[in-house]
């Protein structure tokens, strides 16, 4: 299931999972889609209605960073630093459904984070990052919010990078990080692009020719639509030092039993407008509409046959998340797209039109891995369990469903 094997290494158990010097990683690397192998992409492409993005999906660092990453990082605090759980769902998901291609980040998010703005100048905010650091060590307040694109701690402010002792270590360390971006992490983003494009593209000479006698309708919808989710999980815990994931966070920070799913709206996905009555921020800008965020949950809801009751408890929007920086970039990109895709059928007889969105989708981390391997990262230690295959391959086909239900309702699910 996984053709990245091949790039990694790993000096002992329980020690840092590297990646080869030297790796450059291709397009057949880094995305999957059903048939791959047998069937091009290209001829894939047009029936693909959802591209998953995981830009947090991998928690390998490339060899070259090596020097300058702390001796005692663990595997386990490796891999709780990442979303790695998405990757082999998302993995299974795009190999089961021919509607689905999935896109990974090769890199650990130290390698310029896909899910931050691009940064101008690296170095002075790392040297502003580990200023922050500093202050939280010393007990004082400190924030690392818009400058974390390159982050030196962990989430449970455990260290990862040593900081430079001097300018010319400085300049060693951001030389290695744009280096090795252009091998990965920047192949990733580009990659994604390039993927939108061509389906997009796809789309609208295949609603140009397609004959409407003899489509069924989910393939209809499906042909009409193009979302993608951005794909993360978080564990409603933090690491101790001795390596069990079970610091319990506070209430307020935790996610629901399944997901949260975000599109920077409101607990309803409607528009969170200023308050103070100025203009709404260009962050804040939905990316996909509210009623398409509230038919997927119920899609969620009933793939999952989540009773109303305790709907809230298993999913909901926009909390404690509201979606970062790649799902509002995207959003604005497909915003775009959408506009150009009034398409002409070739009968002459009508136009069909594409309809996009983006959101991002929160997963509990507890969830995706499974009660067995849940339980593994609670207790010390230093590895990190392999994925539940049985258990990935479930959590895969309840998310197909959730799709076909969509398609099969044309992406309009009423509401209860």
């Amino acid at each position: 299931m996984d053709n990245l094997n091949k790039y990694f290494s790993q000096d002992k158990k329980g020690g840092i999972v590297w990646i080869k010097e030297n790796t450059f990683f291709g397009f057949s690397d880094i995305v999957t889609w059903a048939g791959k192998g047998k069937l091009p992409f290209e001829k894939a492409a047009g029936k693909i209605d959802l591209v998953l993005t995981g830009p947090h999906s991998s928690a390998a660092i490339p060899m070259e960073l090596k020097p300058f990453i702390l001796e005692n990082f663990t595997q386990r605090m490796q891999f709780d630093y990442s979303d790695v759980s998405t990757d082999a769902v998302a993995q299974r998901w795009a190999e089961i459904d021919e509607h689905v291609v999935y896109i990974r980040n090769p890199h650990s998010r130290l390698v310029f984070d896909q899910n931050r703005a691009p940064v101008e100048n690296p170095e002075e905010q790392l040297r502003l990052i580990f200023k922050q650091v500093a202050l939280k060590k010393a007990g004082q307040e400190a924030s690392f919010s818009g400058i974390d694109s390159i982050r030196p701690v962990t989430f449970a402010d455990h260290p990862v990078l040593k900081q430079p002792k001097n300018d010319a270590e400085w300049k060693h360390l951001i030389a290695i990080i744009t280096t090795v971006a252009k091998k990965g992490s920047l192949a990733y983003a580009s990659t994604r692009d390039k993927i939108l494009e061509t389906i997009f593209e796809k789309k609208c000479r295949l609603l140009h020719e397609i004959d409407l006698r003899a489509v069924n309708a989910m393939e209809l919808h499906g042909a009409c639509c193009l979302n993608v989710q951005c794909i993360h999980d978080t564990m409603n815990a933090k690491a101790f030092p001795d390596g069990a994931v079970s610091d319990k966070k506070p209430a307020e920070n935790c996610l629901p039993k399944i997901a949260t799913l975000s599109n920077r709206g409101d607990h309803n996905g409607e528009i969170r407008p200023d308050s103070s009555g100025g203009q709404l921020d260009h962050i804040n800008l939905l990316t996909c509409t509210g009623h398409d965020l509230r038919t997927l949950k119920r899609a969620f809801q009933l793939s999952f046959g989540i009773q109303e009751k305790v709907l809230s408890d298993h999913l909901r929007l926009n909390f404690p998340y509201y979606g970062a920086w790649e799902v509002q970039k995207l959003g604005q990109v497909l915003k775009f797209m959408e506009s150009h895709g009034q398409i002409a059928h070739g009968s002459g007889q009508g136009i069909l039109s594409i309809k996009t969105g983006a959101y991002q989708s929160e997963f509990l981390r507890e969830m995706l891995m499974g009660k067995i391997n849940t339980k593994k990262i609670q207790t010390p230690g230093k590895t990190w369990p392999e994925p539940d295959t049985e258990h990935v391959d479930y959590l895969a086909q309840r998310f197909k469903k959730t799709y076909d239900i969509l398609r099969c309702w044309n992406f309009n699910l009423a509401m209860p």
